[in-house]
């Protein structure tokens, strides 16, 4: 099952909001916090079928290291760390719907 786009996925998974923006900034070239966030997980979100731009920066784990630390000075490893766990909880509840979805449509013999 592919979903390719953001209007595919429910509204109620955590962090959706920051994704659909990180897609876009990503897409328009913006390197943006959601951007880095994206890129960081941009493979688990290819595989769980959204369309990511294919070209995503290099080292975004550093580089949203480096903007946060800009943005947010000592706080930057908690907020770091906040933000990545939202959007591995993202990655996470996608990948449950997914499979979900897939098991649906082929459940398995009993």
């Amino acid at each position: 099952m592919n979903l390719t786009s953001m209007a595919d996925v429910p509204a109620d998974l955590p962090a959706r909001d920051t994704v659909a923006r990180g897609l876009a900034d990503l897409a328009d070239g913006r390197l943006t916090q959601e951007a880095l966030l994206v890129a960081i997980v941009s493979d688990r979100l290819r595989d769980a079928g959204i369309d990511v731009p294919v070209t995503v920066p290099d080292r975004p784990k550093d580089r949203l290291w480096e903007l946060l630390e800009r943005e947010v000075g000592p706080d930057a490893h908690g907020r770091y760390n906040a933000l990545v766990g939202r959007l591995l909880s993202f990655a996470d509840a996608l990948e449950a719907h997914r499979s979900s979805r897939v098991e649906a449509h082929h459940p398995r013999s009993r």
